[in-house]
Parts: structure tokens; sequence; C-alpha cells
């Protein structure tokens, strides 16, 4: 029983670590853009805010399922060593980095590279793709 809730610590330290910089990232990006933001919209900001923070939550536990899934197997079978917890960390280190560089990028700044592609069966496809990556 000790093995299980040192992993379920140890997952959900990293996820919640994860969370709270997506959320800075958010909040910050609020800040500095907060001017841009026209007032006829009739949007609450803060709707909008918890919905990008669900959003970074859904995002953060598909990462999350293989380590998860892995980890407890194993330790269900009575299989622990370090290296699987350090392919864990690495795992989730290149992926929650992956999350921050894609989700924290502006769409204005994504769609223009995504337009040029001139395949013409995939590029309106990259294109909403890509949009809906940046909601």
């Amino acid at each position: 029983m000790k093995r299980y809730l040192h992993i379920l610590a140890y997952l959900a330290g990293c996820h919640i670590m994860v969370l709270a910089a997506m959320s800075i990232f958010r909040l910050v990006e609020f800040v500095t853009l907060h001017s841009m933001m026209s007032d006829t919209s009739g949007a609450n900001p803060l709707t909008a805010f918890v919905k990008g923070v669900w959003f970074d939550n859904v995002m953060a536990c598909y990462v999350m399922i293989m380590p998860l899934a892995v980890l407890l197997i194993t330790a269900s079978l009575g299989f622990y060593p370090k290296v699987l917890r350090k392919v864990a960390g690495w795992w989730l280190a290149f992926f929650y980095t992956l999350l921050l560089a894609v989700w924290q990028r502006p769409i204005y700044l994504i769609l223009p590279i995504f337009s040029r592609i001139s395949i013409p069966a995939y590029s309106d496809g990259l294109v909403m793709w890509v949009s809906l990556l940046a909601c």
C-alpha cells in the first residue's frame, strides 16, 4: 500500500506543479493582453480563465495516463524499480514541456505558418486543428 501512495503522491505533485505553471502563464498572458480585449464581446474573463485551466487540466491528464498505468500495474505485480520512476519522470518532463510550449503560443503567431502549407487536403484541417489548440 505504501508503494501506491508513493506513486500517487509523486504523480499528483507533478500534475499540480504543471497546472500551477500553466495557470501562471495564462494569468500573465491575460494581464499583458488585457488591453486588446473588446468590451463589446460581453464575455466574462473569469469564465474564460476557468475554462482555460480546465482545458489545461484535461491535457495534463492525457499526459499522465501512461506513467500512472505503468507504475500502478508494475507496483501491483511487485515490481518497483527506480528506472521506471526515472522513465516516468522523463516522460512527464518531455510531454509537459511540449504542452507548455504549444498551449502558450498565441494563435496569431501560429496560423500564418500553417496557412502557407500547400497540401490542399490537409491545410484547412491543419489550420482548424491549430486554432483549436490555441483556444
